[in-house]
């Protein structure tokens, strides 16, 4: 039995706790959560601030709202929620299109509305979102 730690002992054990406090600080580098997210009072919303505010509160309060719970139990409202989606694409100039699946034996849609790009043609934007609740 040893008493006194071998070279390699020291060095494995130096190894095992810069690891440790390298870890440690990874650790709370990523789940530190900041005390603001800013400083003072947010400046006012500009005209076309305000505009996209309202039209997305028209959004809000349609889908969870007027539409509600959408989702394979409440089947109707989900159908009601992406002819909604689908046709706000139509007024907003779009021709959106659909990829048709089954989930839970019942015909559901991802629906797709693509713009292309005017600064860079062959730039790529992907947004997604679920509409289902």
């Amino acid at each position: 039995m040893h008493l006194v730690p071998t070279g390699r002992r020291i060095r494995v054990a130096m190894y095992v706790g810069a690891l440790s406090m390298l870890l440690l600080g990874a650790f709370v580098y990523i789940f530190h959560m900041p005390r603001a997210s800013y400083s003072g009072p947010l400046p006012p919303l500009s005209t076309e601030e305000v505009r996209i505010r309202d039209r997305l509160l028209v959004h809000v309060q349609t889908l969870a709202g007027r539409i509600g719970e959408r989702n394979l139990w409440h089947y109707p409202a989900l159908l009601a929620a992406a002819d909604y989606i689908e046709g706000t694409f139509v007024q907003l100039g779009y021709r959106p299109g659909n990829e048709t699946y089954e989930s839970g034996g019942k015909p559901v849609r991802n629906i797709i509305a693509e713009k292309p790009g005017n600064v860079i043609p062959e730039e790529i934007i992907l947004v997604g979102a679920h509409y289902d609740s």
